[in-house]
């Protein structure tokens, strides 16, 4: 398998990668050359992508307010991007976003998970303690 050194920081990646797995910078990007008398400066890192990004608001809409509805593409986007990230093809500065955002799409969808089971058996136990003819029943 060949590989593609980083002109940044000198790390082995896959010839398919479009970032750096070490440094996140893009591999696709010509080295830039810097004179012996110019002082050293750190490259910038590459922005998180759309979709880590995505997954993070995803998954805090999750918690304060949608539950299912967008705890469940939090976890597919967040979990799609560290799968990216790990081959190269995303930046690696998206990794963590991808992560809060899938635990946090989780933690949404359990917790509304459990509230829609305690309405359930709430809604079950009043049916059961209204009478046939929407009464209390009497002692």
């Amino acid at each position: 398998m060949n590989v593609v050194t980083c002109p940044h920081c000198a790390a082995a990646n896959p010839e398919y990668s479009k970032f750096c797995n070490q440094c996140g910078q893009q591999l696709t990007a010509a080295p830039t050359v810097v004179s012996p008398a110019a002082p050293h400066v750190l490259p910038m890192a590459q922005p998180a992508s759309g979709k880590a990004v995505a997954a993070l608001v995803l998954g805090i809409l999750s918690l304060v307010l949608a539950g299912f509805f967008t705890g469940i593409p939090a976890m597919i986007l967040g979990k799609l991007e560290k799968d990216e990230i790990a081959a190269g093809r995303a930046p690696v500065s998206g990794e963590s976003l991808a992560r809060i955002g899938f635990w946090l799409g989780l933690a949404g969808t359990v917790i509304s998970g459990i509230v829609v089971i305690a309405l359930i058996i709430f809604l079950l136990a009043m049916a059961g303690a209204v009478g046939p003819f929407g009464h209390w029943p009497h002692a």
